[in-house]
């Protein structure tokens, strides 16, 4: 259906968690309570996380591969996120409400090119 699509991509360990600077004040650091661990915790979840990237690039050559107009918009790849599919979905049925609505819904829809290449 879709001829762009959006990767979704799990909790993948990857060497930008080895450049982000944490906050260094204390005082705002203790107006915080609790909360204040809660990117100590998403870094340690992330750094922890053993994911096999190789899994994006099968989702993307699977994707490749998936014939024009079947394809969906969103892929979800990957560990982690629960509920990101659900949310997706909600969000495909709202947006085609949306269109059909406004009167879009068929210029929305993937054509198949002719045979000229273009």
């Amino acid at each position: 259906m879709f001829d762009s699509v959006v990767i979704e991509p799990g909790a993948y360990a990857t060497p930008i968690m080895d450049k982000l600077e944490p906050g260094e004040d204390p005082d705002r650091k203790a107006g915080y309570g609790k909360t204040a661990e809660i990117p100590k915790m998403i870094s340690s979840r992330l750094r922890g996380a053993r994911a096999n990237p190789q899994e994006i690039g099968d989702a993307v050559l699977s994707i490749i591969e998936t014939p024009a107009g079947q394809r969906k918009m969103r892929y979800r790849v990957g560990p982690g996120g629960p509920g990101v599919e659900r949310i997706n979905s909600l969000t495909d049925e709202i947006q085609g409400q949306l269109l059909e609505a406004f009167g879009l819904t068929t210029l929305t829809k993937f054509n198949h090119r002719s045979g000229t290449g273009k």
